[in-house]
């Protein structure tokens, strides 16, 4: 799920490179300068992402530090 930290009007996602190359589907629900919400329940989420690991451990690095690769940029 993708959700935002902030509440505003969307603008982008900033995808790393190192992100980038784990996406296998990503499914974006809003557009730009739609007004967005920081989560509160599944009704504030912005999408959905399926990603690909090499293995367990760089799965549970990535996923505990999601803010290091992904972040939802306001407008």
């Amino acid at each position: 799920m993708i959700d935002s930290t902030e509440a505003g009007k969307f603008s982008h996602l900033d995808i790393s490179e190192t992100l980038k190359g784990k996406i296998v589907e990503l499914d974006l629900w809003v557009n730009k300068w739609d007004q967005v919400e920081v989560y509160g329940g599944s009704n504030c989420t912005l999408g959905t992402m399926i990603l690909w690991f090499e293995s367990m451990a760089e799965m549970a690095e990535m996923m505990d530090n999601m803010e290091r690769y992904l972040a939802v940029e306001p407008a």
